[in-house]
């Protein structure tokens, strides 16, 4: 979530525990293996200039509006008080 505030594209494996919710502003490794990596690499960085700051800041957008402290908190103050 750090990276993805930062407007920044990520290329991440599929990390244990990451909600399906993020998958869809990072990019992801397929396959954990060489050639997995490097069909990714060549993928994300054979795209123009454009769609990697959309992905960016689309992620940072998700992040900024769904993820970010009030939202948070107040999803915990829910919790307690059901």
């Amino acid at each position: 979530m750090e990276y993805m505030s930062t407007g920044t594209p990520v290329l991440t494996t599929n990390l244990p525990g990451m909600p399906n919710e993020y998958k869809e502003y990072v990019y992801l490794f397929e396959e954990e293996n060489v050639d997995g990596f490097f069909e990714k690499l060549k993928e994300v960085l054979g795209k123009d200039k454009k769609a990697l700051e959309l992905q960016g800041n689309k992620a940072k957008d998700f992040v900024y509006n769904y993820k970010n402290n009030q939202v948070q908190t107040q999803k915990i103050i829910k919790m307690i008080e059901e």
